[in-house]
């Protein structure tokens, strides 16, 4: 599963963030480690990606959430955001 991790990150890293001229990535906003896929079924599978943002009170995290779903789907892959965690700390 750790390939299909790799394949949702590399569409989520360039994600710009909704206030700062960076991306996620770039910020440490998502990084490899905060996707985990596991496999329900054939072609099937439960995308859980934990994000921090860039402060604890972060009025964007929603719009941050709402953006990785819409790449992944965008994405035409088979995978899908199916759960978006925010990250304590």
């Amino acid at each position: 599963m750790e390939e299909k991790a790799l394949e949702v990150y590399d569409v989520i890293r360039s994600i710009r963030d909704p206030e700062k001229p960076n991306t996620l990535e770039e910020l440490d906003v998502v990084t490899e480690k905060c996707v985990e896929v596991q496999e329900l079924g054939e072609d099937e599978y439960l995308i859980i990606i934990k994000f921090s943002p860039t402060v604890p009170h972060c009025s964007l995290a929603t719009l941050i959430g709402e953006s990785l779903t819409t790449t992944t789907d965008a994405a035409g892959a088979d995978l899908k955001l199916t759960d978006g965690n925010l990250k304590e700390g």
